[in-house]
């Protein structure tokens, strides 16, 4: 007599469907953590944003002592002083702008669009320029200072004299 056994060719429905629903559930838990393309594209234009300034602040300071210059003035139609681009707005007449109608002349400097960002110019000691990708506030218009800082991913723009300070904060992006 011939006994046919059964072999398992493989899996059957359910045991497919189980694991599909077990790798649906880990991944929505997992997968937010390792897959932060939000964060690293923030971290990544606060960087470009930071290296565009260190730049046009070297390239300008050069222009300066080329032209023999004594640091201030406009140069490419840039407001530069002791070296170094505002924080800063400049009106058509040269006076100084701190509001929202004449941007950053760092921004101008540095090939910054500043639709691209919020940001808030302030005084603190000296002339200064906080500001976010837009991304990080896109329904405030005007941020105030400490609504840029609250968000611990901006970039802040100091201007002093023939060497401003450039910092990023990246713990929010």
């Amino acid at each position: 007599m011939i006994v046919k056994r059964y072999v398992s060719k493989g899996f059957t429905l359910i045991e497919l469907i189980v694991v599909i629903i077990i790798l649906g559930i880990l991944s929505v838990a997992v997968a937010p953590k390792f897959l932060s393309f939000d964060s690293d594209a923030y971290k990544a234009t606060l960087k470009a944003a930071e290296g565009s300034m260190h730049t046009s602040v070297d390239m300008f300071t050069a222009y300066a002592q080329v032209k023999g210059s004594n640091g201030s003035g406009t140069f490419e139609g840039i407001y530069i002083d002791q070296f170094v681009p505002w924080a800063a707005g400049r009106t058509a007449t040269g006076g100084v702008h701190a509001g929202y109608d004449f941007p950053p002349e760092i921004f101008k400097a540095a090939g910054i669009d500043p639709a691209e960002w919020r940001y808030r110019i302030y005084v603190d000691g000296t002339y200064q320029v906080i500001a976010a990708p837009l991304g990080r506030l896109k329904n405030v218009a005007q941020p105030t200072r400490q609504q840029v800082v609250d968000t611990n991913c901006y970039i802040n723009y100091k201007w002093l004299a023939n060497e401003p300070v450039i910092s990023i904060v990246t713990t929010g992006c």
